[in-house]
């Protein structure tokens, strides 16, 4: 039914999954309804399942209405059904208060919905109540809303009050779960729309723990490549524990090699592959959101094929900040959802390709081999069916066990391994950086060991780290960019001067004696090199800063130029790489 007003905004609407009976479709602006099986049986006309109505208020079972007491003693009809506050919900959050209605329909069934404090107060934003199935108009609206306020005051500490909170993850020394919350079993999870709703229910269970670990567990732990996607999704709930900023995992390579299994394996530790895989067709708000709902959770994006190219950069980025993009209303800045968790994403092209930038380079662990290996269908097969039959049951066990766990002890193991993951870095420091996220991936699959009580063999992530750095060149940025440009003045000599002898070339690159044996550097005009790295699609300015840092230039004082006599004359200031550094890894 097409709503009359547009009184009522999408945050004041509420969604609940803690009552188990069927939902009836409504209009989105509303809050959908539960309809319960049981028939009310009043105890009297003013006595509706032991709640006494307010003073000045009856109700009449003949006739199904409520009644109100004028001024003139008379009774006069002014809701055509029983309404009680059946409880009141708080957000543990925010503390904004939300009321669960309930009332009779003309069958004599129960029925429910949870609205905000908002609604329930504003005589015309509850009209809207009325498409579901609330007999509610502007003509008793106002009486309405004031009966809602007596009835709460009268009925007082008989009401129930539960709490709700509407994002999932870490609260306070909890962990909150669609349908359970570790540590906290009065407080539970409300999604504030029908997608959060629909996309949290893949949150579930099937099979046994032990069901998990001997059809999926155990079949893929001979597989370190797969096992590495495993572990990252057990470790999205460390970050915050370890302080860990969001990163990414991601597998890619051309088809049929396992990508979007592996996935679905990963997806299992926490719920239904069907549900809680998505496509890389999204935008950046879309992900955001999703982020700010997951909190800690991993998220699982398929296909980087399915995305727009110029947005996966930008997808990246923000999610590696863990806070979405400052958005504003008329009413003042919105509240920025922010997250702390991994994404775990799939694709023929890697992520680190779609921006050639130091930057994004650094908030990705590629996996580029099969995860299985080749030729291994058979084992695909059993997965592919075995995934739909167990799951969920792995990360709520973790949870339970990393809840209950002295986490100390296990951040100095931590602090090890990044030691060990640095040294090899040689110095790099985008792998530097990497190298916190490998270590914790480590130190998850010891944990997960002794959590679920499996047996992975840690240390083939140690031969899957060095594969990785040297397999992964857009781990390494700006040696990628200098080995580009170098191969670029290769190709192009004639653009530079190269002595005395030589012309003067118009729209000349600089100065290379690249015939002098003893000539150790290449004198480049700054917007020269800025153009080129920037049409083979690189951030300049970044590049040519992580040079310099290298001690790749020539250069003064904190600058990345230097003054530079040129061979036919004049002083201009230029880059110039120095050409025995780099020619030891060119």
């Amino acid at each position: 039914m097409k709503s009359n007003s547009n009184n009522t905004k999408k945050e004041d609407v509420l969604t609940t999954n803690d009552l188990p009976q069927k939902l009836e479709k409504t209009s989105p602006k509303i809050n959908l309804i539960v309809n319960n099986t049981n028939t009310i049986l009043p105890k009297n006309e003013n006595d509706i399942k032991g709640d006494i109505l307010p003073y000045g208020y009856k109700y009449n079972k003949k006739k199904n209405v409520l009644q109100r007491e004028t001024k003139e003693g008379e009774w006069k009809i002014f809701f055509r059904s029983h309404l009680s506050v059946k409880s009141i919900y708080i957000n543990s959050e925010t503390n904004k208060t939300n009321y669960e209605l309930a009332w009779i329909d003309h069958r004599g069934k129960e029925r429910t919905t949870i609205q905000s404090a908002n609604v329930c107060s504003n005589s015309r934003k509850i009209v809207e109540l009325a498409d579901l199935g609330l007999q509610i108009t502007s003509s008793n609206s106002k009486e309405v809303v004031e009966y809602i306020d007596e009835y709460k005051h009268h009925a007082g500490n008989e009401i129930d009050v539960k709490y709700f909170i509407e994002r999932l993850g870490y609260h306070k020394k909890s962990f909150v779960m669609p349908h359970e919350t570790i540590n906290k079993k009065d407080l539970i999870f409300m999604p504030n729309s029908e997608g959060d709703k629909q996309y949290t229910e893949g949150f579930s269970k099937n099979g046994t723990l032990e069901e998990w670990k001997k059809n999926i567990f155990d079949r893929v732990k001979k597989y370190p490549y797969a096992m590495m996607f495993l572990m990252s999704s057990f470790a999205s709930v460390l970050l915050e524990k370890f302080n860990v900023k969001p990163f990414i995992v991601e597998i890619s390579g051309n088809t049929s090699l396992g990508k979007t299994i592996s996935m679905e394996v990963a997806s299992t530790v926490w719920g239904d592959p069907k549900t809680l895989i998505e496509k890389w067709n999204t935008t950046m708000t879309a992900v955001g959101r999703r982020a700010g709902l997951l909190r800690n959770l991993p998220l699982f994006l398929d296909d980087t094929k399915n995305g727009v190219e110029k947005m996966i950069h930008s997808i990246v980025y923000q999610f590696t900040q863990g806070v979405e993009k400052t958005r504003g209303n008329l009413t003042g800045t919105q509240t920025a959802q922010t997250w702390s968790n991994i994404m775990l994403s799939t694709g023929e092209k890697k992520i680190t390709e779609f921006g050639h930038n130091a930057g994004v380079a650094g908030r990705v662990l590629t996996i580029n081999k099969a995860p299985f290996g080749r030729n291994n269908s058979e084992l695909v097969d059993l997965l592919e069916f075995d995934m739909c039959e167990y799951y969920g049951t792995a990360g709520i066990a973790f949870l339970e066990w990393l809840m209950s766990e002295e986490i100390a002890i296990w951040k100095e193991r931590y602090k090890l391994l990044i030691e060990e993951y640095s040294k090899m870095a040689n110095g790099n420091n985008v792998i530097k950086r990497l190298s916190k996220n490998m270590a914790l991936i480590h130190i998850t699959s010891l944990m997960v060991n002794e959590a679920l009580q499996v047996d992975f063999e840690d240390s083939l992530l140690y031969d899957l780290w060095k594969e990785m750095i040297e397999t992964n060149k857009e781990i390494d940025k700006p040696r990628q960019a200098m080995e580009d440009l170098y191969e670029q003045c290769l190709m192009n000599k004639t653009q530079f001067v190269y002595g005395p002898e030589c012309l003067e070339i118009k729209g000349a690159w600089g100065d290379w004696e690249y015939n002098n044996s003893k000539c150790n550097r290449i004198a480049m005009y700054p917007s020269k090199v800025k153009e080129l790295l920037e049409n083979m699609g690189y951030d300049a300015n970044t590049i040519i800063n992580e040079w310099n840092t290298k001690g790749w230039l020539k250069a003064s004082e904190k600058r990345t130029t230097i003054a530079v006599r040129l061979i036919l004359g004049g002083v201009k200031k230029m880059i110039v790489i120095d050409t025995d550094i780099i020619k030891q890894f060119i």
